[in-house]
């Protein structure tokens, strides 16, 4: 499993583009307050970015635990 990115390691560009991303996507607004279970008005560019990264991470955990099924029935 790739190792997950720490804050710091983000360029600002890439958080200022997280944060625009998930102000401007409807949708993907919509998907990160159902997985979430949190509004995301009034939250600051910390705060999405926050949820991001948390999603980031659940998301390569997921992952490994496809993988490791698959492998399994193989």
């Amino acid at each position: 499993m790739a190792r997950q990115k720490k804050a710091q390691e983000y360029s600002p560009e890439e958080f200022d583009a997280v944060v625009a991303l998930i102000r401007r996507d409807e949708e993907l607004r919509a998907d990160i307050e159902a997985i979430t279970g949190q509004k995301l008005d009034g939250k600051t560019p910390r705060q999405l970015f926050d949820l991001f990264r948390m999603l980031e991470g659940a998301t390569q955990v997921q992952t490994v635990v496809v993988r490791y099924g698959q492998a399994r029935r193989a």
